[in-house]
């Protein structure tokens, strides 16, 4: 066992790209700005890449650590307070609307699980039970509505294609106005050619898009569509394994941790539904290591329960041997 804790390894990890990347938009912006982009800020036409391969790897890095952060804030004021002012403001100059989206419904869960069990025991004398998990399943569903029309329609790219098919003519290709439709379907067809095991690792790359004709999709901007068109249904079956034993932890850690597991994993959902947020094939796109963070955290914290659990145990059973 080691005598750090896994989890603020991570944290530093992710801290190492968010303030890298930072300083690097300071020393060199020409070459961790993406210009000419429209994006949420108004006036603001650059999105952030810092040290990462992109601006939505930058922004899964920076909304994990903000939302790991709130879950397990840091001994001193100070050092939270700069590491929530860094990650915030990374994840705004990334533009990335789904890892936006997924920080606010971390924030939302965390804080309500809180405020929750602040008056759980009154509530629980009450009503002979507690609130708390019907109050957050609530709030996880409203969450994830408001996070996924967030992050679909608050992009000015969008409401332009939106705005431009606003005729009684052409309601029939409304359902393209976001343009992850049109990906969308071409994953679906592409993993129904060989459902089995998919296109391959390489489906994504240039040659593929530009048959497709989605020269600028390098994913499929959904995880389980991702996995689907490269692996077929063996590699979905196996993103389901992982992600059953990713949910079972989560649930078990989200007493100890005071809801900050079901905040990560509600991050991870939300970002699964507009991202190929699990990239574990290369370092530079830094999902790897916000993936990483994640998996850790509510590994180490699911299994505590169970630590402390055998802990006791093998104290009562020494101290019975010893009488």
């Amino acid at each position: 066992m080691s005598r750090t804790d896994p989890v603020v390894v991570g944290k530093q990890c992710l801290g190492l790209i968010v303030f890298s990347s930072l300083i690097a938009a300071i020393v060199a912006p020409r070459l961790v700005f993406q210009p000419g982009y429209v994006g949420l800020i108004p006036g603001f036409d650059s999105r952030l890449w810092g040290v990462t391969s992109h601006a939505n790897g930058l922004g899964a890095v920076a909304s994990m650590y903000l939302v790991l952060e709130l879950a397990e804030p840091s001994a001193k004021a100070w050092v939270r307070a700069s590491i929530l002012s860094a990650a915030s403001l990374t994840l705004i100059l990334t533009q990335s609307k789904a890892s936006i989206a997924a920080a606010f419904v971390g924030f939302f869960i965390i804080f309500c699980w809180r405020l929750l069990n602040r008056t759980n025991g009154a509530i629980a004398d009450r009503k002979g039970g507690s609130l708390i998990p019907i109050a957050l399943l609530g709030g996880f569903i409203i969450s994830i509505l408001v996070g996924g029309a967030f992050a679909m329609f608050f992009d000015t790219d969008i409401l332009d294609a939106l705005q431009g098919h606003l005729d009684a003519r052409a309601l029939g290709t409304l359902s393209t106005a976001t343009g992850r439709t049109s990906i969308w379907i071409a994953a679906i067809n592409a993993g129904l050619e060989n459902p089995l095991f998919g296109q391959g690792a390489d489906f994504w790359g240039l040659e593929s898009r530009l048959r497709l004709g989605l020269a600028t999709a390098f994913t499929a901007h959904n995880l389980f569509l991702q996995i689907f068109s490269r692996s077929g249904f063996v590699g979905l079956a196996a993103l389901l394994v992982f992600l059953y034993f990713l949910i079972r932890y989560s649930i078990r850690a989200a007493k100890p941790t005071r809801g900050g597991s079901m905040a990560l994993l509600a991050v991870l959902l939300m970002r699964s539904a507009f991202e190929a947020n699990i990239q574990l094939n290369t370092l530079l796109s830094a999902e790897l290591f916000a993936m990483m963070a994640h998996f850790i955290y509510v590994i180490d914290r699911g299994a505590r329960p169970r630590k402390s659990f055998e802990s006791a145990s093998s104290h009562y059973r020494s101290v019975r041997v010893r009488a």
